[in-house]
């Protein structure tokens, strides 16, 4: 971890130089495992390289997709820790990203894990959000986007009767098993309050009245 943390550059050759001896079935040779990668995924995010923390990601994806045919169990296998912490990364590089970009890599990556079958908990989803509300006093579309989101998660509360009570790491006692988004939080609510504040809607007020209803 130290070295991860002191470079990132040499930790990551160190784990392809892992990889290889363990391909080559050098004996006492380790599986690198989630946790590694991990490692030097949060190093490079530390750095400020958002872009090569999602290249490993993307590795990791792409070994479990052809080494252990797409299983979510392999050692290997992105956890939702991994993708949460790169969302969070693209997320918080938000708001002084002109391009927008930033805002729709986060949300890319979580759209990601729905595909991959690791459904993200309300805490990524409202990562996710903050991310383009970030950029609600610089461009309209973006509260437009924190408002399907949030949309979108409200669908689900047709179902399961009101705001979730998941704590602050998004872990719900009653996780939905059909449901494509988990039902919004206090946390997710106060976010996009905040960015109804930051943005160029003139009904930003009549919103933020109907969303303090909803809650």
């Amino acid at each position: 971890h130290n070295l991860a943390s002191q470079d990132p550059q040499k930790a990551k050759d160190a784990l392809e130089i892992m990889n290889e001896m363990y391909r080559e079935g050098v004996p006492s040779t380790v599986e690198p495992d989630c946790r590694c990668y991990n490692t030097v995924i949060e190093a490079y995010i530390l750095v400020g390289d958002v872009t090569t923390a999602q290249e490993i990601l993307q590795s990791m994806e792409d070994r479990v997709d052809q080494e252990e045919g797409g299983n979510l169990t392999s050692v290997m296998a992105p956890s939702e820790y991994t993708y949460m912490m790169v969302a969070q990364a693209w997320a918080d590089d938000a708001k002084d990203d002109v391009s927008g970009k930033s805002a729709e890599q986060a949300e890319r990556i979580m759209r990601r894990m729905q595909e991959r079958g690791l459904p993200p908990n309300v805490k990524v989803w409202s990562i996710v959000m903050e991310g383009w509300r970030k950029r609600s006093g610089i461009a309209r579309i973006a509260m437009k986007r924190a408002e399907d989101l949030l949309q979108e998660m409200e669908a689900v509360l047709e179902t399961q009767g009101g705001v979730d009570d998941s704590d602050e790491n998004g872990d719900s006692p009653t996780t939905p098993t059909v449901a494509t988004a988990p039902p919004p939080n206090i946390i997710t609510y106060t976010s996009y309050i905040a960015g109804l504040s930051r943005s160029k809607d003139r009904c930003l007020a009549r919103k933020a009245d109907a969303t303090l209803v909803r809650m």
